[in-house]
């Protein structure tokens, strides 16, 4: 799990802030929720509330309320980020692909603080059975990236370039669309970003 902590962190509510120590010393932005709630009863037998969808409803919160205090867009958008994806469901059935995928929706520059927000947020509502999963993805997570997969459109062997010059195609909407079902096949299977099989896949798919 990672232990360096992130210049930014948005955190839902700061009752998880409170809880967990290693994030203290990290600047908090509170980002009110806007809640469905249903009533039920927990094990305690008391009420508890659960609230539908409040990881989008949160994020964009954030980024209207942090717009309002004139933050960079960049840190805005790192916040809202975290955010919106501090909700994931991961079971231990992820293939490669869909570990790859998460990577690529959470932006590597943004995972570590992302794994501490949601180990902040299972401290808060006490879900210890969670922990292990975690740990497991953050493994799985790990040797993706040190494997140098390709995470975004520009670590593809080949650019909008190499598209025009095979297919002989003008720029425009074509090039990144071709290029974008590309990715979606390197994701899959990440041995194909080399140039030449690249190159090769282009002229026997879209000539």
């Amino acid at each position: 799990m990672p232990t360096a902590r992130p210049h930014c962190l948005t955190l839902p509510s700061y009752r998880p802030y409170r809880l967990y120590r290693p994030l203290r010393n990290v600047h908090p932005t509170q980002a009110a929720h806007r809640q469905q709630q249903e009533p039920g009863e927990d094990e305690q037998g008391g009420e508890k509330i659960v609230f539908y969808g409040h990881e989008m409803l949160s994020a964009d919160m954030t980024q209207r309320i942090l717009g309002r205090m004139r933050y960079s867009n960049d840190f805005i958008r790192d916040c809202a980020t975290l955010v919106a994806n501090h909700m994931f469901f991961y079971s231990a059935d992820w293939n490669p692909a869909t570990v790859r995928r998460f990577i690529r929706r959470v932006g590597r520059d943004r995972l570590d603080g992302l794994f501490l927000l949601r180990e902040a947020d299972n401290r808060s509502r006490a879900r210890d059975e969670d922990a292990g999963k975690l740990e497991d993805l953050h493994r799985r997570v790990q040797a993706e990236l040190d494997a140098e997969r390709a995470f975004k459109i520009g670590d593809l062997a080949i650019d909008g370039k190499d598209v025009m010059s095979v297919l002989g195609i003008d720029e425009g909407e074509q090039v990144g669309r071709i290029l974008k079902e590309i990715f979606e096949t390197v994701t899959d299977t990440p041995s194909l970003n080399d140039r030449e099989q690249l190159l090769n896949l282009l002229r026997d798919k879209y000539l």
